[in-house]
């Protein structure tokens, strides 16, 4: 799986990636593979901004779901309300002991935030749970 945001894909900079593409830039259109509609409808999109937040959106096996975080105590709720494996950064930083932990663009098991002491925000922090619906 791979997300991007924002969508500007021309200032697009792999550091590490599985096919060979490290410190390339973005392919082009030629690459892309147009998704069936009827297998992945626009509503499995996150573009719209009422739709975005808080909206969960099943694609194939994952279960996904986009949050914004204004406050320690959001973010607290998430980690124990949560039933994701997965936490994406989209926006934002996540600090542990006022280090930082999770900046944007990481993504880490919701496991290994619940265990950190500390965990701060580094202002508002958007983030993208996932989780599989096969069980």
């Amino acid at each position: 799986m791979e997300t991007e945001t924002p969508v500007y894909k021309h200032d697009l900079v792999r550091f590490n990636d599985n096919y060979g593409r490290e410190r390339q830039g973005y392919e082009g259109k030629t690459f892309h593979v147009p998704l069936n509609d009827r297998e992945y409808p626009k509503s499995h999109m996150f573009h719209k901004p009422r739709e975005r937040y808080d909206t969960e959106k099943v694609i194939g096996s994952c279960a996904l779901s986009i949050v914004r975080c204004h406050s320690e105590d959001d973010l607290l709720r998430v980690l124990k309300n949560s039933d994701a494996s997965l936490v994406g950064i989209l926006k934002g930083e996540i600090l542990n002991s006022g280090k930082p932990f999770l900046p944007y663009g990481d993504i880490a098991s919701l496991a290994e935030v619940r265990a950190r002491p500390s965990v701060r925000l580094a202002g508002e922090v958007e983030l993208m749970l996932i989780k599989n619906t096969k069980k």
